[in-house]
């Protein structure tokens, strides 16, 4: 996806390491607490900082739940503007052969990160480079469901407080060692916008403990599902209208939300970076679904849309999902 810069965008970089011990948000606010990176209630209890586990992790800690039953295995936490950031994982599945990583991201109380779509307003979506990674055949990212934000410069699409970027990861050969090692670069803005650009390594042992700790599992449970797996209250694309001819070319998106429908928003991306304004929230479409427009005049070439297959993210009070379907 093209970067669209806010005017604002200023160099700078800070990466300083460090390690904390934390305990958790109750209420799980958008707050950054000194010394409590995490800000998250994923763990029941407080969270500590163990021992090694050896020699070779000297860059990974392990951190256990109060109920000693999941174990994590964590970067150190590393300071960024304005934010903090570490790498976790840990082994699932039959014998743990799969890996679920994750990046979580802890920022300060008014500062945003993007999401891989950073909405109208321009920004910096994420990007990650896992090349420097050992015995990793495949790695993909996936992205918990978004919110919009107004500010004077227009609408942006991404996370506030603590977001955690679940990262589904193949080894090469699953009865090996692998190491994780990651070049993260990502964005964050308030009056301005800072460009972060962050190294994290954590090393998962072949006989590492088997079993996701809440902090993955609820990241994962925060991914927009497809239709083949929705879970009840999961918005639903009801139906859709394309129109490219005439003076006022247009995308209509009845989606019912459920309970709360007012709260419900979409987001649409298109294939081959054909760039789509933000839908906006126009009327009820229907007594049970909230109608969203996508102004086309604003895109690219709208002639160039035919054949192109738009991606829609629908995020609900109850829950979040995804809905495609093929311009024709």
């Amino acid at each position: 996806m093209t970067c669209r810069l806010p005017a604002s965008y200023l160099t700078l970089n800070v990466a300083v390491a460090t390690v904390c011990i934390t305990s958790p948000d109750t209420d799980g606010a958008d707050t950054l607490n000194k010394g409590n990176p995490m800000n998250d209630a994923g763990f029941s209890g407080h969270v500590h900082r163990v021992a090694l586990l050896s020699a070779a992790l000297v860059t990974a800690t392990v951190t256990l739940s109060a109920t000693g039953q999941t174990a994590e295995l964590s970067s150190p936490w590393h300071e960024a503007h304005m934010s903090q950031v570490r790498l976790i994982a840990a082994r699932r599945g039959d014998n743990g052969q799969d890996i679920v990583a994750g990046i979580q991201v802890a920022l300060q109380p008014g500062w945003k990160t993007y999401w891989r779509n950073p909405g109208d307003a321009g920004g910096v979506p994420p990007e990650f480079d896992w090349s420097g990674s050992g015995n990793v055949a495949n790695t993909e990212v996936l992205y918990p469901a978004p919110k919009r934000f107004r500010d004077p410069a227009g609408e942006t699409i991404g996370y506030k407080g603590n977001v955690v970027m679940p990262v589904l990861v193949r080894p090469a050969d699953p009865d090996q060692d692998v190491e994780l090692r990651v070049k993260f670069n990502f964005g964050i803005c308030a009056d301005i916008c800072v460009p972060v650009e962050q190294e994290l390594t954590v090393n998962v042992p072949r006989q590492a403990q088997v079993g996701l700790p809440s902090l993955l599992q609820k990241a994962l449970d925060l991914i927009p599902r497809s239709e083949a797996s929705a879970k009840v209250g999961d918005p639903k694309l009801v139906q859709h209208e394309v129109h490219l001819s005439g003076d006022q070319p247009r995308i209509l998106l009845d989606v019912d939300f459920g309970s709360a429908a007012h709260e419900g928003d979409v987001f649409a991306e298109a294939s081959d970076d054909f760039y789509l304004p933000m839908p906006a929230r126009m009327q009820e479409g229907s007594t049970t679904a909230s109608r969203f427009e996508i102004d086309l005049r604003e895109a690219d070439d709208v002639s160039k849309l035919k054949g192109k297959t738009i991606r829609l993210t629908l995020v609900g009070a109850e829950g979040q999902s995804e809905a495609t379907f093929v311009v024709k």
